[in-house]
């Protein structure tokens, strides 16, 4: 089984252009174990500064958050030319693999997640620097089927903070 960092990759969860994300498992004393999804960055992106630090940037944002409606980021790191960061591992599909389907979704469901992003991005758009206590909002600029993660038990979850930038920022993270 391959390793990224302290973390054992089980399998291959999905892939894009940019990054490839993976179960992943780590352990630790008295047979602890956690389950988590690990994102690495793939081809060309590895070497090229700029996107690394859009990554990374990507990271410390989204870990700034902890809301039950945000895919929570746990940590990030880089070695041997490979950079990745693990998340919160969400039970079930996203948006658009259920829409993908062909099945409608009820309504009162539908209202129900939307409900639940909107409380999403008001938690981000709210956000402060905890050093000056001045308004410090996250705004996401990628909120789309892909970037909302359902949980089995119909909880959704809005991920993929790459495109996501602190407002009055002259640099996309």
């Amino acid at each position: 089984m391959a390793t990224v960092g302290r973390y054992e990759l089980v399998r291959k969860l999905g892939a894009g252009e940019a990054s490839e994300v993976f179960l992943a498992r780590v352990t630790g004393p008295g047979d602890f174990e956690k389950l988590l999804a690990l994102k690495r960055v793939v081809g060309a992106n590895a070497a090229d500064p700029r996107y690394v630090e859009r990554f990374l940037a990507e990271a410390r944002t989204a870990a700034r958050l902890d809301h039950p409606n945000v895919v929570q980021v746990f940590d990030a790191g880089s070695d041997a030319g490979e950079h990745w960061l693990t998340m919160e591992l969400v039970d079930g599909p996203s948006l658009d693999q259920l829409l993908a389907r062909g099945r409608a979704v009820p309504p009162a469901l539908a209202l129900h997640w939307a409900g639940q992003l909107c409380d999403a991005l008001a938690y981000a758009h709210a956000q402060l620097d905890l050093e000056t206590g001045a308004a410090a909002p996250i705004v996401h600029r990628d909120v789309c089927p892909a970037n909302v993660l359902l949980t089995k038990s119909g909880v959704a979850k809005l991920g993929d903070f790459g495109l996501a930038r602190a407002a009055g920022a002259t640099v996309s993270v």
